[in-house]
C-alpha cells in the first residue's frame, strides 16, 4: 500500500502524491489517515496530487473534505491537482470547484502558495 501514496516537500509545502490509476474506497481509509496525520503533525500547506489518476471516487473526495475542514481551523491551505480529463468534470458539475482550490499541474499549485 505504501507505494500507492508518496510524499515530498517543497519548502514548507507538503505534497501528497496519489500513485494510483483509480483511487477508490479500497484506499480511502489509508488516504484519510495519511492526510489527518499530516495535519496533526503541523503541516498546514498541503497539495494533494491526483495527476496520475484517471478516476477518484466519492470516498476519496470525503477524505479531502475532512482534511479541508481541519486545515481551515488552523488557517491552513489545501490545493488539489487534477488532470485535465472528462472524468474529473464532476468537480465543476457538483460545485466542488468552488470548495477546493484546483490546479491542472503541480507547478501551478506550488506557485499559488506564493513561494
Amino acid at each position: 500500500m505504501s507505494e500507492d501514496f508518496s510524499r515530498e516537500f517543497v519548502g514548507e509545502i507538503l505534497i501528497e502524491k496519489v500513485n494510483l490509476d483509480k483511487a477508490t474506497l479500497k484506499e480511502a481509509v489509508t488516504f484519510k489517515e495519511r492526510l489527518l496525520n499530516d495535519s496533526s503533525a503541523g503541516y498546514n500547506k498541503i497539495i494533494v496530487d491526483f495527476s496520475k489518476c484517471s478516476y477518484i471516487d466519492s470516498s476519496i473526495i470525503g477524505a479531502l473534505v475532512v482534511l479541508l475542514k481541519r486545515l481551515r481551523t488552523s488557517d491552513g491551505k489545501l490545493k488539489v491537482v487534477i488532470p485535465k480529463s472528462d472524468s474529473f468534470q464532476f468537480f465543476t458539475i457538483t460545485g466542488l470547484d468552488r470548495i477546493f482550490n484546483l490546479y491542472n499541474t503541480l507547478d501551478e499549485a506550488i506557485f499559488s502558495f506564493g513561494n
